[in-house]
């Protein structure tokens, strides 16, 4: 839950427009939770405004998904999403948008162009 609220927070506070191209050959160190998150800081400082967005778009998309697969699974609606890192460990940005994608699209991005 604490990975979420540092997600979103971010994603406030990076905003989700102009454009940029760059992609991050940087891989998520998932060992802990303190080194996921500063490996995503690090691929976000890579991105442009915009791959930012799409970003923590999709690491929302993986969390919310996650979380609904874990109330399906155990029928208690408190349950929470598994941690994050074990999950994207490895992976560079591209590899986790499109990770992101065996989940439902719970999350709309506004990310614009």
């Amino acid at each position: 839950m604490k990975i979420i609220t540092i997600l979103i927070t971010t994603f406030i506070l990076y905003g989700c427009f102009g454009s940029n191209t760059t992609k991050s050959q940087t891989r998520v160190n998932g060992a802990t939770e303190e080194t996921t998150i500063r490996t995503i800081k690090k691929i976000y400082s890579e991105q442009g405004n915009k791959n930012t967005c799409l970003l923590q778009a999709a690491i929302m998309r993986i969390q919310i998904g996650d979380r609904a697969q874990q109330i399906k699974k155990t029928g208690n609606k408190d349950a929470v999403s598994t941690p994050l890192g074990p999950k994207i460990h490895g992976m560079n940005y591209d590899e986790i948008i499109n990770y992101s994608k065996n989940y439902p699209n719970a999350v709309t991005p506004l990310c614009r162009d």
